[in-house]
């Protein structure tokens, strides 16, 4: 097959998401050294302290980059482990026990 008859056997047009699926896949294979992700916010936060925010949109955003909660949500939008590897609720459904991974610490830094 020739390049140009691979090329004519593409769609005219790509689904935005099919095309950030397929780059996501093959950045994922590649070895990739560390670097700074610097991202643009509206203002400082008043606090990094997720006690002390103010409740800005903004500012839940930055907190949710930085901190892992117990419990995060996949793609398909079931909840899965975060920091937590697991969690019972109580018969009564008032009380949510987690057990945190390896490696993983509460807020203030204890297991």
């Amino acid at each position: 097959m020739t390049h140009n008859s691979y090329k004519e056997s593409l769609p005219m047009r790509s689904h935005p998401l099919a095309l950030a699926i397929g780059l996501a896949a093959g950045l994922t294979s590649l070895s990739l050294p560390a670097a700074t992700l610097h991202m643009g916010i509206s203002g400082d936060p008043a606090s990094l302290s997720p006690a002390k925010i103010t409740g800005g949109v903004w500012e839940e955003d930055v907190l949710r980059d930085l901190f892992e909660g117990p419990i995060a949500i996949d793609a398909e939008g079931h909840i899965i482990p975060g920091a937590a590897e697991s969690w019972e609720i109580s018969d009564d459904g008032r009380t949510y026990t987690f057990h945190l991974a390896t490696g993983s610490s509460g807020p203030t830094g204890s297991r």
